[in-house]
C-alpha cells in the first residue's frame, strides 16, 4: 500500500508539474474535438449549407437593391423631366411676356394679362428651382449610397461564391480523407481480429503446461491488450491530435506502473510459474527459509503447507510469486525427480520401542534399495544443496508427544513413486506390528494430516 500510494503521488506530481508548465495541448484537442468539421466531412455539409443560406440572403437584399436602384432612377427621370417641362413652360412665358412688353399701346385686359404670366413665371421659376434642387439631392444620394450598398453587396456574393467554391472542394477532400480513415480503421479492427485468432491458435498449439485456468485468463489479457492497442490506434486515425497527449499518458502509465510494480510482477511470475519450468500444485519447494507442499497457486501468492528437513509443521504459509525473482528456488520435485517421505506412528506406553524402530528401519532400507542408484547418482548435487550424508539414507525419530510416543520415519523416494511408498511402507509396518505382542499402536483423531 505504501509504494501504490506512492506511485500516485508521483503521477499527480508529473501531471501537475506537466500541465502548469503546458496545458494548451489538451484544451487545444478538446476544442478542436467539439468543432466535428475538424476531423469529419458532416461538419463541412453544415459549413456548405450556411454559405448557400448567406449567399441566398445576399442575392435577395442584392435585388431587393436593385429594384431601390431602379425607383431611384425612374424618380430621377421623372424629376428631370418635370425640370424639363418647367424650363420649356418659362421659355414659352417669357416669349409672351416679351410679346405684350413690345407691344406701345396694350390695353386693360393684355396688361392683366402680362401680369399674370409674370406672376406665373415667378411660380414656374419657384418650382423649377424645387425640382432642381430635388434632382440634385436624388443624384447624390444615388452617387453617395447606393452605388456603396451596390458594391458592398456584389463584393460580398463573389467572396461567398469563393468561399461556396472552396467549401466544396474541402468537402471532396473530407469526403475523400474520411472514407480512407474509415477503410484504416476497419482494415485495423480486421487485423484485430485476425491477430487475436492467430495468438489463440498459435497460444492452444503450443504445449505450456498451463492449467485451463491460467490459459483462459492469459488469453483474456492478450484480447484486453489487443482491443486496447486497436482503439487507441483507431482514435489515432481520426484523432491525430491525441499524439500530443501520448507523453502525458506514458507519464501516468509510468507512476502507475510504478505504484503496481508488486502486482505486476506477482502476475509476471505467475505466468512463468504455469509454464514448463515452474511449479505445481504437490510439488515439494524449498524457497529463501521456506520448505513445503505447494497447495494452491494464485495469480498474486503461492500457498504451501510448510514443512522441513527434519519433520512436517502442517502450517499453511503464503509468499508473494514475485519472490521467485528475489530468492533462490528449488523444485525437488522436478530438480531432482527425489522427495523426502515421512511417516508418523504413534505407540502407547510400554511398547518395545527399539523393536519398532527396528522393524521401521529395515522396511525403509527395502524400499530405499530400489531408489537407491538414483540417489547415489545425484548425492553430490544433494551434498552441494545443503543436505548431509546421513539425509540420504533412512532415518528414525522420536518425540514425546501428549497423544502418545511419536516414531517418525524420513525416506528419500522417487517423487513418482510418492503415494505407492507412502501405502507400500504403512501396511508393511502394520502388517510386522501385529506381529509383536509388545509393540502397541495408537490412534487419535486429532492428528494433521501427513502430507509433504
Amino acid at each position: 500500500m505504501r509504494s501504490l500510494s506512492l506511485g500516485f503521488a508521483l503521477s499527480i506530481l508529473a501531471f501537475g508539474g506537466v500541465f502548469q508548465a503546458r496545458a494548451n495541448p489538451v484544451t487545444d484537442i478538446v476544442e478542436s474535438a467539439a468543432n466535428p468539421a475538424n476531423y469529419f466531412v458532416f461538419g463541412q455539409f453544415q459549413t456548405y449549407y450556411e454559405l448557400i443560406d448567406q449567399l441566398d440572403s445576399k442575392r435577395i437584399e442584392l435585388e431587393v437593391l436593385s429594384k431601390a436602384i431602379q425607383a431611384q432612377k425612374a424618380q430621377i427621370q421623372s424629376t428631370s423631366e418635370a425640370l424639363g417641362l418647367a424650363t420649356n413652360q418659362i421659355s414659352a412665358l417669357e416669349k409672351n411676356i416679351t410679346t405684350l412688353q413690345n407691344q406701345a399701346e396694350r390695353s386693360n385686359t393684355e396688361q392683366e394679362k402680362l401680369t399674370d404670366l409674370k406672376v406665373e413665371k415667378v411660380n414656374l421659376e419657384e418650382q423649377k428651382g424645387t425640382l432642381n434642387q430635388e434632382l440634385k439631392t436624388l443624384k447624390t444620394d444615388f452617387n453617395q449610397n447606393q452605388t456603396t450598398k451596390l458594391k458592398g453587396l456584389q463584393s460580398d456574393i463573389t467572396d461567398l461564391e469563393e468561399a461556396l467554391n472552396q467549401s466544396q472542394i474541402k468537402i471532396r477532400t473530407y469526403a475523400e480523407n474520411f472514407i480512407k480513415k474509415a477503410i484504416l480503421a476497419i482494415s485495423i479492427l480486421l487485423f484485430s481480429v485476425f491477430a487475436k485468432w492467430i495468438v489463440v491458435k498459435i497460444f492452444n498449439r503450443l504445449d505450456f503446461y498451463f492449467t485451463p485456468h491460467r490459459k483462459a485468463f492469459i488469453l483474456q489479457l492478450i484480447r484486453l491488450t489487443i482491443n486496447g492497442f486497436t482503439i487507441l490506434a483507431i482514435l489515432l486515425v481520426f484523432f491525430s491530435q491525441l499524439i500530443q497527449v501520448l507523453p502525458y499518458f506514458a507519464i501516468f502509465a509510468t507512476a502507475l506502473a510504478f505504484a503496481m510494480r508488486d502486482i505486476i510482477l506477482s502476475i509476471i511470475a505467475w505466468i512463468i510459474i504455469g509454464t514448463k519450468d515452474g511449479y505445481k500444485i504437490g510439488h515439494y519447494l524449498h524457497i529463501g527459509n521456506l520448505w513445503g507442499t505447494v497447495v494452491e497457486v494464485n495469480p498474486f501468492n503461492t500457498i504451501v503447507r510448510q514443512g522441513g528437513m527434519s519433520g512436517q509443521t502442517g502450517r499453511l504459509l503464503t509468499f508473494p510469486n514475485k519472490m521467485i525473482f528475489e530468492a533462490f528456488l528449488e523444485n525437488w520435485s522436478k530438480l531432482f525427480n527425489l522427495t523426502f517421505l515421512k511417516w508418523d506412528f504413534f505407540l502407547e506406553q510400554g511398547s518395545d520401542i527399539e523393536r519398532a524402530e527396528t522393524i521401521l528401519l529395515k522396511i525403509l532400507a527395502n524400499e530405499q534399495a530400489k531408489f537407491y542408484e538414483a540417489v547415489t547418482r545425484k548425492k553430490t548435487q544433494f551434498i552441494k544443496k545443503g543436505l548431509s550424508e546421513e539425509d540420504l539414507h533412512p532415518r528414525i525419530f522420536w518425540e514425546i508427544q501428549a497423544n502418545g510416543i511419536l516414531l517418525r520415519g524420513k525416506l528419500l523416494v522417487n517423487f513418482d513413486d510418492f503415494f505407492r511408498v507412502r501405502s507400500a511402507v504403512t501396511r508393511e509396518f502394520i502388517i510386522q506390528i501385529n506381529k509383536e505382542k509388545n509393540i502397541h499402536l495408537r490412534f487419535v483423531n486429532n492428528l494433521l494430516p501427513n502430507t509433504l
